[in-house]
């Protein structure tokens, strides 16, 4: 369990069938700046790496990029690759256990007797760089074929023929979310991506390095985002389809994390996943993409120790009081019984994946249970 675990008290009102307010209580601690103040710097990425156990990897290059960039030094193209790539895979694992995991738990679907030999499988596998027969287990156990074909047969007819024709868990549950509700978790959060110029990326350091309570209600012009794999491959055609006919969904946002868990499957892809930037004398900034979405590490430094140090982690962008989540539950996830809205909450909130434990309650307290 992670220092800096905590979780998230989600607390839904409504009326009748309509959600008609949804009140989201972020009890994470924000520990990072105390626990590292005065720190070496050369202790600060393990340090980190054990506070953040999920995603752990991605935290500790931030941390390391962070410390860098601090002290003016321009990390090696090589050393940065190596970075990204051990990013990817921690991405590549982290959704291979959302969607094996927390996505049949979320729908109430038991999951498979052999579970526990395949998550084995596929650590080993990724942890020795067997990628040939990593990526022949994430398409049997996940795709039911080839991860290629199924991604070269992306469009949304061939998903959805994917998803009732039910070869895998993961196909049926998609096809349950497909044709119960379409529109589940529907929002127009605007979405945030590693920031690849000067004007996005000082909208974002600007408030981070003046305002310590911005890493807790992180906002762009007054507006939270969306992070995740959706913001990173929303390009593709078959999601800018669905984009089309709906506003962003918790099923658009599976499908998304299904893509880039297909992609990372059997290549690595080019595009960028980590920048690093000096702000000022001894003054540094990481962005990391993780599997939940944009990782930020904020850096001051001094003689050889931390003076000051931030983090904004996915989490605090999607569960953001007036965020995706909250208008994704406002907007389409109305069902007549508690059962049934406590299950579609439970899906909204995995399609988003926080890196906490995540408490539902409807109506009366005492109605409480684990997402």
């Amino acid at each position: 369990m992670s220092l800096l675990e905590g979780r998230l008290r989600l607390a839904v009102d409504r009326d009748g069938a309509t959600v008609t307010a949804v009140h989201i209580d972020n009890r994470r601690p924000f520990l990072a700046g105390p626990l590292l103040r005065g720190r070496p710097l050369a202790e600060v990425p393990a340090l980190v790496r054990r506070f953040y156990t999920l995603c752990g990897e991605a935290q500790s290059v931030a941390a390391v990029s962070a410390l860098e960039a601090a002290a003016g030094i321009d990390a090696q193209a090589e050393h940065l690759r190596e970075r990204e790539q051990s990013v990817q895979r921690e991405v590549l694992r982290e959704h291979c256990w959302q969607v094996l995991i927390d996505w049949p738990r979320a729908a109430g679907i038991s999951t498979d007797p052999e579970l526990p030999l395949l998550l084995h499988q596929l650590r080993s596998n990724l942890e020795a760089g067997r990628d040939d027969a990593l990526a022949a287990l994430v398409g049997q156990h996940i795709f039911g074929c080839d991860c290629e074909r199924w991604l070269a047969g992306g469009d949304v007819g061939a998903w959805r023929d994917w998803a009732r024709d039910g070869i895998t868990g993961t196909a049926r549950l998609l096809a349950g979310v497909w044709d119960e509700v379409v529109d589940l978790g529907r929002t127009t959060t605007p979405l945030l991506v590693l920031p690849q110029d000067e004007t996005t990326r000082d909208g974002l350091t600007t408030p981070l390095r003046g305002d310590a309570g911005f890493a807790r209600l992180p906002q762009i012009d007054g507006e939270p985002r969306e992070t995740g794999p959706l913001a990173r491959v929303a390009g593709h055609p078959a999601l800018a389809a669905l984009h089309a006919a709906a506003s962003r969904t918790a099923l658009i946002r599976m499908l998304a994390r299904l893509v880039e868990l297909a992609t990372l499957a059997v290549q690595r892809p080019s595009t960028v996943w980590l920048r690093a930037h000096n702000l000022a004398p001894n003054e540094g900034m990481a962005f990391v993409e993780t599997a939940r979405g944009l990782l930020m590490h904020w850096a001051l430094v001094s003689e050889g120790q931390v003076r000051d140090y931030r983090v904004v982690a996915p989490t605090e962008w999607n569960f953001h009081p007036g965020g995706a989540c909250t208008q994704g539950l406002l907007a389409g996830c109305a069902a007549v019984d508690a059962a049934t809205l406590r299950r579609r909450i439970g899906l909204v909130i995995a399609s988003l994946d926080p890196c906490v434990r995540c408490e539902i309650e409807i109506d009366e307290p005492r109605m409480m249970t684990h997402a």
